[in-house]
C-alpha cells in the first residue's frame, strides 16, 4: 500500500489517512510542532518526496531541493535532516549519499558523499 499513512491515539485502532501521494514512504519523525514523512516516487525516473503535517491527519507534499530517494529523517537541535541517494546515470548505477536540510539551514541546503575524497 503505498503512500500510506496510519495514525493511532492509543497504539491499538488504527486510521488510515490521506496522504496525496503513491510514493513509498520510509522514514518519519516529529519535531517542533511537525510531523514530517519521506519516501520516493516515481516509475523508472524516481524521485524523493516529502510530506508535511500539523496533526498527523492533513498532510502537504513539498518541494524538494533532490532527485533522490530520501531512506529517512530525524529531528535534532532545531533542523529537520533528510538521508538518502541520488543515482547519478540511472537506477542501476551506484547512488550516492544525499543529506538534505531545511533551506539556509546550517550552510547545507544538499551535500553530496558519495565517492569524492
Amino acid at each position: 500500500m503505498r503512500g500510506t499513512i496510519l495514525t493511532s491515539r492509543d497504539g491499538v485502532k488504527w486510521t488510515k489517512q490521506v496522504s496525496w501521494t503513491d510514493g513509498l514512504l520510509e522514514g518519519v519523525t516529529y519535531g517542533n510542532g511537525i510531523f514530517v514523512a519521506v519516501g520516493r516516487t516515481g516509475e523508472g525516473e524516481v524521485r524523493g518526496t516529502i510530506l508535511t503535517s500539523r496533526d498527523g491527519v492533513k498532510w502537504t507534499e513539498r518541494v524538494l531541493g533532490t532527485d533522490g530517494w530520501l531512506n529517512d529523517v530525524t529531528y535534532g537541535n532545531g533542523i529537520f535532516v533528510a538521508v538518502g541517494a541520488v543515482f547519478i546515470t540511472g537506477p542501476d548505477s551506484p547512488p550516492n549519499g544525499t543529506i538534505l536540510t531545511p533551506p539556509g539551514r546550517r550552510e547545507m541546503d544538499q551535500a553530496g558523499l558519495g565517492d569524492e575524497e
